[in-house]
C-alpha cells in the first residue's frame, strides 16, 4: 500500500557461490514508486562486499591531513563523496570526480582521486581555484564497498537480507549473474596503458586513441587492433 519506497544506501542482499555466502550491496539511495500492488526497483546493479563509511573533521591547518579509503579492496566505482558542513549543521553537498579540468571552476563541488602507497586511493580537494575548496570544522564523508574481487562473480540466486523501508515482503529477480570481479590493474598493464590514456587526453581522433578508448569501455580486452580507413585494405 506504500505510494513509494526508498531502499537506502548499503542494503543487503544475500547469495551463495559454490557453497560459500557472499553480500551483495547496493551502493546509493534509490526511491521507486507503486505500479499497482508492488513497488519495482528496476535494473538494480548490486556489488559484492561490505558498505564502508568514513568520516573526516577538516583542519586546513594540518598540513598533512589525508582522506584515505583505507582498504586496497575497495571498489572505487561505488565511491560516493560527501561534504557535511559541520557537526552542529547537517547539510550535506555531493561531489562528483572531476573527469575534464577544463569544465572545472573555483566554485565547482569536485574531487579528485589518486592511487598512493599499497594499492591505496586518496580523495583530495581542489582549492578554490581549480574546485571548490573545503573549510575548517567541514565533514568529509566517504560510502564505498570493500570487494572480494573475482570471488563474487557467479552469483545468479538474490534474497533481501531484511526490510526494505518497513516492508519485509521482497522478492528479488535477476536479470544477469554476477560479473565483472577481477584483481587490480598489474603494473605492465598501467605502463602500456597510462602514457597511452595520457597521449589521449580523453580525444577520440588517432588510433591509439581508440585503442585506448576500447580497453576503458571494455576491461575484459585482452587485445586492440585498430586501423584507419585510409589504411585498410578493399
Amino acid at each position: 500500500t506504500n505510494a513509494t519506497a526508498t531502499m537506502s544506501a548499503g542494503t543487503v542482499f544475500n547469495t551463495t557461490i559454490e557453497g560459500e555466502a557472499y553480500t551483495f550491496i547496493n551502493p546509493t539511495e534509490i526511491t521507486a514508486s507503486n505500479i499497482g500492488n508492488s513497488v519495482v526497483f528496476s535494473n538494480l546493479v548490486l556489488y559484492e562486499g561490505t558498505f564502508v563509511t568514513s568520516r573526516f573533521t577538516v583542519d586546513t591547518q594540518d598540513v598533512e591531513q589525508r582522506f584515505l579509503i583505507n582498504d586496497n579492496r575497495a571498489d572505487t566505482r561505488t565511491l560516493t563523496v560527501k561534504v557535511q558542513n559541520s557537526a552542529s549543521d547537517s547539510t550535506t553537498t555531493t561531489y562528483t570526480l572531476a573527469t575534464d579540468i577544463a569544465q572545472v571552476t573555483g566554485t565547482s563541488h569536485v574531487y579528485f582521486l589518486q592511487e598512493v602507497e599499497i594499492g591505496k586511493f586518496e580523495v583530495y580537494f581542489g582549492d578554490g581555484v581549480l574546485g571548490s575548496a573545503l573549510s575548517d570544522d567541514n565533514i568529509v564523508i566517504l560510502q564505498y564497498v570493500v570487494s572480494n574481487k573475482e570471488d563474487g562473480n557467479g552469483a545468479s540466486v538474490f534474497t533481501s537480507a531484511g526490510a526494505i523501508d518497513g516492508v519485509t515482503n521482497v522478492s528479488v529477480t535477476t536479470i544477469q549473474s554476477s560479473i565483472g570481479g577481477s584483481e587490480a590493474e598489474s603494473i605492465e598493464s598501467i605502463k602500456l596503458n597510462a602514457p597511452l590514456d595520457y597521449a589521449s587526453q580523453g580525444r577520440a581522433v588517432t588510433s591509439e586513441d581508440y585503442k585506448t578508448l576500447v580497453r576503458q569501455l571494455y576491461s575484459n580486452t585482452q587485445a586492440v587492433s585498430v586501423f584507419g580507413g585510409e589504411t585498410g585494405s578493399f
